[in-house]
């Protein structure tokens, strides 16, 4: 399957499951609830920026989207000074990320670990999952 969600021609009889774009694009969209602003969220997209993502809390808009703009991953960032690492136990990858994009991607990886989980418990319910 290819990254948006299409299968190629030769994959026989599974092309005919396609994924539509627009469920593939909302699996990688999540709305963050602010810890600061009560009844407000943030937008979360994790497909931008080579997967880093974009949120649109004050944070991430006002002091890091201009690194990911002039091309800075966050390790790099983070070597040049640019950037401190905030929260406990954030990843020097994570430097450009605020807590809503860590959350989401969080997210993001347990929706993808819960269906392999699944996917492999269908094919094999003798393992212990």
């Amino acid at each position: 399957m290819s990254a948006a969600g299409y299968m190629r021609e030769d994959d026989g009889e599974r092309a005919k499951q396609t994924v539509s774009p627009a469920t593939w694009f909302e699996g990688v969209r999540y709305h963050v609830k602010s810890s600061t602003k009560p009844g407000e969220t943030y937008l979360c997209e994790l497909h931008l920026y080579r997967g880093n993502g974009v949120c649109q809390c004050p944070w991430f808009v006002k002091g890091l989207e201009k690194w990911l703009r002039r091309g800075y991953d966050g390790e790099r960032a983070l070597a040049e000074g640019k950037v401190k690492l905030i929260y406990e136990g954030q990843r020097p990858d994570q430097a450009l990320m605020c807590k809503h994009l860590i959350d989401s991607h969080w997210r993001f990886e347990r929706q993808v670990m819960d269906a392999i989980v699944e996917k492999l418990k269908n094919d094999t319910p003798e393992e212990p999952y």
